[in-house]
């Protein structure tokens, strides 16, 4: 998240807002998994 986003964020109601985090997060996670098969 860059920084705009995180403030958007705050500002949204924090119930979607948490859950926008908690989605980009698996999202990045999903994308590191994807990054370790391809690597090895």
């Amino acid at each position: 998240l860059l920084g705009g986003d995180v403030v958007s964020v705050k500002l949204d109601n924090s119930a979607s807002g948490a859950s926008v985090v908690a989605i980009d997060n698996k999202i990045e996670q999903a994308m590191d998994l994807v990054k370790n098969h391809l690597m090895y």
